[in-house]
């Protein structure tokens, strides 16, 4: 097997295709693997099932994919897998237009094309035809976005980095926005606006929507400084940005300041709020704030599924050697566990706390005993439990429920922004209904 290859792709008599998420190879049945054809990713085909029932159904025929290559011009090539033959039909894309999905025999693709505003189309390409055939977000075309302001900085080595800055679109002239920092340990953003995501697309937390409710948002770059354990200066590290947006000039109150992080985000906001008072309001989701019971950590999709068994080395492996850096398991270092789990540090946090978790994440029980702790100790804290979500929250039902709760809780805890943030933003702008204003659950 070629190193990396660790995905099997496809399967026909006497070969094996697999790939490493760039290229692909046929392995035949004497162990032989060439590749196939121009380097690229493979894309799925029609009868491809994605989520976790992949682990266990039968991979399609090498005829339903094809490869995804780049061109020079920053455009896609696609060509049917294992296909050599310069005279074989591709289907050329232009730059920014993304495919979804390919059937290699006929080779027809879907892809995707999105505008500067967010409204994206669904095309149907052969080798010598395009269709258009639906367009997703038209509304996107009359919203009123935020666009990204470029913050430099230096990082704590002294390394030049770039973070990025939305202000409220309808920020009155001489008022000054709250300030909502999403971090992510280990993120590097771009130095240029058209690294980052399409607007107004990212599910939680999305800084459109919240710059349309009146907040500044912060997406810092957050390199992993690995001479440092997990938690120790992650405030630091945050606050180290927002005074470079203080310093920029930027019509932001650096003392109304809150944090709201997803997954390893929320994680380390609930560690930054353990070392530093400055953050008024704290929203975690997805977070994993005992490190102990992180090791534990499952869901109930494998009683759901069981035929497609259950994992227990996913938390061992991000908690030893992954990305929370713990380096041994729990019994061979007890302390260094201690110092690096959120809820054992709970004492020292001043701002009011809302915890959001799935009963289909990996591990729930971390959110919820995060806020008993919390309320042990009469601290405010809400925690938000969302039936049948996993740890990326998908039902567009509960996403509306999240963000009016959400939005009320800054309300609540950072008082009025510039404009109103319980959906006083203009017409026009994203921002969903307001919801129910905070409270322990």
């Amino acid at each position: 097997v070629p190193g990396g290859a660790d995905r099997l792709l496809a399967v026909e008599p006497g070969a094996l295709w697999l790939g490493d998420g760039r290229k692909a190879w046929r392995v035949a049945a004497d162990g032989q693997a060439r590749p196939a054809g121009a380097a690229g990713r493979a894309l799925p085909g029609g009868d491809a099932p994605g989520g976790d029932r992949l682990m266990i159904n039968d991979r399609p025929t090498a005829l339903h994919l094809a490869i995804a290559a780049r061109t020079p011009d920053g455009g896609t090539r696609l060509s049917p897998i294992g296909a050599d033959d310069p005279a074989t039909a591709t289907i050329d894309l232009p730059p920014g237009e993304t495919p979804l999905a390919a059937l290699a025999d006929p080779l027809v693709a879907a892809t995707l094309r999105r505008d500067a505003q967010g409204v994206e189309t669904v095309r149907l390409h052969t080798p010598a035809s395009v269709r258009d055939l639906l367009t997703l977000n038209a509304g996107l075309a009359q919203a009123t976005l935020a666009r990204p302001i470029p913050i430099a900085h230096t990082g704590p080595d002294g390394r030049a980095l770039t973070s990025w800055l939305y202000l409220p679109p309808t920020l009155a002239a001489g008022r000054k926005a709250p300030l909502v920092i999403l971090p992510y340990p280990g993120e590097i953003l771009p130095d240029a606006a058209q690294g980052l995501g399409p607007p107004g697309h990212e599910l939680y937390p999305n800084p459109q929507i919240l710059a349309a409710a009146g907040y500044a948002v912060l997406k810092p770059s957050l390199p992993i400084d690995l001479t440092r354990e997990p938690m120790d200066g992650t405030a630091e590290r945050i606050l180290r940005v927002v005074d470079a947006v203080a310093a920029s000039g930027a019509p932001v109150d650096p003392e109304r300041l809150a944090l709201w992080g997803h997954s390893y985000g929320g994680y380390a906001v609930l560690a930054a709020a353990t070392q530093s008072e400055r953050f008024k309001a704290v929203i975690a989701a997805a977070a994993s704030p005992d490190l102990f019971v992180a090791y534990g950590g499952g869901n109930l999709l494998a009683g759901l599924t069981p035929d497609a068994g259950t994992s227990t080395a996913n938390a061992m492996g991000w908690l030893e050697t992954g990305q929370a850096r713990m380096g041994a398991p729990p019994w061979r270092d007890p302390e260094r566990y201690v110092r690096n789990s959120p809820i054992l540090r709970a004492d020292r946090i001043t701002a009011p706390v809302m915890l959001i978790t799935g009963d289909f994440d990996g591990e729930p029980a971390g959110p919820k005993a995060m806020f008993n702790v919390l309320y042990r100790q009469g601290k405010d804290a809400i925690l938000l439990n969302y039936l049948g979500e996993a740890h990326q929250m998908m039902s567009t039902g509960n996403l509306r429920d999240l963000y009016a709760r959400a939005l009320a809780f800054l309300a609540d805890q950072l008082g009025g922004p510039g404009t109103s943030p319980a959906g006083g933003a203009s017409s026009g702008a994203l921002a969903p209904d307001a919801g129910p204003s905070g409270g322990k659950t």
